[in-house]
């Protein structure tokens, strides 16, 4: 695998960065119900090829962005966007205290690499799954790492971040792919999402399990058989809410949010109307977790209230085409959009 040789000034022949000032970035509110509605665009960046995901560092300073053919850090305080590899990257997540970035590789390199944050340079590789590496995700105290496959690999794997060793394989058979993979925030679960195509219905079925790392067992399945095809799944900081999106729901659930503990459902976040304009393929929630953000095939942003489960704001036409990736900023004050079309848009409210 090839390091890219870069700097800033080759990086801005290939991107357009609009940059952020210092002073509206110290302005920024968290982002609520009471002010969702005021949210505008602050900054974009464009032309890095279609996006899959992205993850905040947890001093909300850096933004990871996993493309079809590069993987990019974005620093807000320096305006500066480095391309790390010339390798397409699909799951990204950095380690809880922010030295390291996991990065998934797609196919056929199907590598996990893991990045010094600060220096960049690779830090040590995982190899195991056959297929596109679509979701990683460190546990809490970040000695673990958890890893998902496309559908030539459908496994769930778990690393020692530590020697790189696989030390769990979880098998998820007759699916379409595992797409994502959180631990809760006492590293007791982990859950994981995936999808099988009914050949009788014509429809996909959804499944998110929630696996027991100690026991190292199935914990619960939520949402069997229903429809939609899920692509991300996350657990609220306090560990109260399991929120999942979806695609091709017949009833317009653009998300589902459930109780991680007994498995029951506790609401949907719906869009009323076109049934086609609720597929959702890009999920976060804020750090209370009274608003969640959803990004969809139409190109449009939505904001929704957890508790009540209304719609509190929608961004028609944010992007061109699909938004695959949504993502809150550790502290609630910006967030990021990002799909097909190329452009990270970074979203806030000024006081």
């Amino acid at each position: 695998m090839k390091r890219l040789i870069y700097a800033f000034i080759f990086v801005s022949l290939l991107t357009v960065v609009f940059p952020v000032d210092a002073q509206d970035i110290s302005k920024l509110v968290p982002i609520s119900v009471a002010n969702a509605s005021k949210l505008k665009i602050i900054t974009s960046l464009k032309s890095l090829g279609s996006i899959g995901r992205m993850a905040w560092s947890p001093d909300g300073n850096l933004l990871a962005i996993s493309t079809s053919s590069n993987v990019w850090l974005y620093d807000l305080s320096s305006n500066n966007l480095d391309a790390l590899y010339d390798v397409g990257g699909a799951g990204i997540a950095f380690s809880p205290d922010g030295l390291l970035l996991a990065v998934g590789g797609t196919s056929p390199d199907n590598v996990i690499r893991l990045v010094d944050a600060k220096t960049r340079g690779e830090v040590r590789t995982m190899t195991g799954h056959s297929d596109s590496v679509t979701g990683v995700a460190f546990s809490p105290d970040g000695k673990k790492l958890a890893s998902s496959g496309r559908e030539a690999d459908n496994t769930v794997r778990l690393w020692n971040v530590d020697t790189g060793e696989n030390i769990t394989v979880i098998e998820v058979p007759d699916v379409q792919g595992v797409f994502s993979v959180a631990f809760s925030p006492d590293g007791k679960w982990l859950a994981y999402d995936s999808f099988r195509f009914d050949l009788g219905s014509g429809k996909t079925r959804a499944q998110v399990t929630i696996w027991n790392v100690e026991s190292q067992s199935e914990q619960t399945v939520l949402g069997a058989g229903q429809s939609g095809q899920p692509s991300n799944v996350l657990f609220s900081a306090d560990g109260k809410l399991l929120i999942t999106d979806s695609l091709q729901s017949i009833r317009g659930h653009s998300a589902y949010l459930w109780n991680p503990a007994t498995g029951k459902l506790i609401r949907n976040l719906t869009v009323k109307g076109r049934v086609l304009d609720s597929n959702a393929s890009g999920i976060t929630i804020n750090a209370d977790a009274s608003v969640a953000a959803t990004g969809h095939w139409n190109g449009a942003v939505r904001l929704w209230n957890t508790k009540t489960g209304t719609q509190l704001a929608i961004f028609e036409g944010a992007h061109e085409r699909y938004i695959y990736s949504v993502s809150f900023n550790p502290h609630s004050t910006l967030l990021a959009s990002s799909g097909q079309d190329g452009i990270v848009k970074l979203w806030g409210i000024t006081s």
